[in-house]
């Protein structure tokens, strides 16, 4: 019994072993690949074996190593920071896009600009000023004119067409927005079914009206309280991470956890709903 333990306990040892060696290699290998976020192999040691008891401890035999999960290692301050300065990127590259294709249509500071038709229009009024009876004067100032008023024709026309594309562009947008959202809500309804099938399993011996007014109130408000960090033990070890990322997510904004059983709630009550 002896051996075959000790041998459980290096298999054990051997199998995180090799799940850590297979999650370098994905990191070593998608090392250029353009997005992608390193990985990390979280482990943990496998509850104890009681094999005894003293006047005052509980003997106890270790069962070896148990890999928890693979996750991402990301840091919630530079994503933070790179989300917002991302914002600000995207913001200056359109209103520099905007900038650039305005000018294009004033042909500024090159080409045959509104300035230029301006100061030629000016300078014919002064000449005919000078003589006003002189035909070619007169051509001349008529001709400044039209050309005057084209140029602006045009660059109304082109406003115009700019301003009804960039509104399509931001209807699609505001469509897309909307579909998104529409999903989401789908998606909220989908979870609440689900939630409420899990409720309604055997083990936990919960009736139709019970689970309906727990339904309601997750509709209604979430259940939660305002814990810094997470300084208890989870039933389940997997369960940990979740639970400090909603109450990290709680410094700064309402965030909120689903879970359908009822072992992976902790002592105290958590946040058990989506909202």
């Amino acid at each position: 019994m002896s051996s075959i333990s000790s041998i459980t306990k290096a298999v054990s040892g051997l199998i995180a072993a090799q799940k850590g060696l297979q999650v370098t290699g994905h990191n070593i290998s998608n090392m250029n690949t353009n997005g992608y976020t390193r990985q990390q192999l979280l482990q943990s040691e496998s509850p104890y074996l009681n094999v005894g008891h003293t006047a005052t401890n509980t003997m106890q035999v270790g069962l070896g190593v148990t890999c928890d999960e693979i996750r991402q290692i990301r840091d919630a301050l530079a994503d933070k920071r790179l989300r917002t300065e991302k914002s600000v990127l995207c913001y200056y590259q359109t209103l520099n896009s905007v900038t650039q294709d305005i000018e294009s249509m004033f042909d500024e500071p090159y080409g045959d600009t509104i300035s230029d038709f301006m100061n030629d229009f000016w300078s014919q009024t002064q000449k005919l000023s000078t003589a006003p009876s002189e035909v070619e004067e007169r051509m001349s100032f008529i001709s400044a004119a039209k050309g005057l008023v084209d140029k602006i024709k045009d660059v109304n026309d082109l406003l115009t067409n700019y301003q009804y594309h960039l509104n399509s562009n931001i209807e699609t947008s505001v469509k897309r927005i909307n579909q998104i959202a529409a999903e989401i809500r789908v998606l909220n309804e989908k979870i609440l079914e689900e939630y409420r099938e899990v409720l309604l399993r055997p083990k936990f011996h919960f009736t139709d009206k019970i689970v309906s007014e727990v339904i309601e109130a997750i509709k209604g408000r979430a259940i939660f309280v305002d814990e810094e960090r997470i300084d208890i033990e989870l039933p389940d070890p997997k369960d940990r991470v979740f639970y400090e990322v909603v109450m990290e997510q709680r410094k700064s904004s309402d965030a909120y956890l689903v879970t359908g059983n009822i072992k992976h709630f902790p002592v105290k009550p958590y946040v058990v709903t989506p909202k």
